[in-house]
């Protein structure tokens, strides 16, 4: 067996309409079904176009469980590519700000710019661009420190990384390499 992409995501929401209108009216993301403006009514079905749906929500009602806050198992975030450019992460942020939806982080990579929201649930995520002519292949560029996020033209930093549910990863000096890169480094020395 082989994996070939991750296809889609299903979150349980306490207001499937609520929450529908987040990630229609706020991501832009293409609401397929129920097809607007037919209500929703218990599920909604949003999709970029790739496949046929990329997000399923279903809905559990008010008297359902809240997530948990810190450290617990189960997902983190999931991540949403909003463009290719730094102007276009800039355009969603204004765009996430301009709904009332507070930032939660917003980091730099390396290999990607991001910015931490949660939806009415309480389900984090990412919205990012792939930051271009970085090596996804290189495991140093992966595993690299996470930084303050400061896209192209702004004039200092969007804030300082994104705050995490579970501990904190310790601060590192300056300059120093993990200890994930610096693993990844030696096992391809010995290759």
């Amino acid at each position: 067996m082989k994996v070939h992409e991750l296809g889609h995501v299903v979150l349980y929401v306490r207001d499937a309409e609520r929450s529908a209108a987040f990630y229609r009216d706020v991501l832009g993301w293409r609401q397929v079904v129920p097809p607007p403006p037919a209500p929703v009514e218990g599920f909604v079905m949003f999709s970029s176009g790739r496949t046929h749906h990329e997000l399923l929500l279903i809905e559990v009602g008010d008297s359902a469980t809240p997530i948990p806050q810190g450290r617990r198992l189960g997902m983190y975030h999931f991540g949403l590519k909003v463009g290719d450019s730094d102007d276009e992460l800039r355009e969603a942020r204004e765009r996430v700000l301009a709904s009332g939806t507070p930032l939660l982080g917003a980091s730099d990579h390396g290999m990607t710019h991001s910015l931490y929201i949660a939806d009415p649930d309480g389900n984090e995520i990412e919205l990012y661009i792939d930051v271009p002519g970085v090596r996804w292949d290189d495991p140093a560029v992966l595993a690299s420190p996470i930084r303050p996020l400061k896209l192209q033209g702004d004039p200092a930093a969007v804030m300082t990384p994104r705050a995490r549910r579970s501990p904190p990863v310790p601060a590192r000096r300056p300059g120093a390499v993990s200890r994930v890169a610096r693993r990844l480094r030696r096992t391809r020395r010995l290759r």
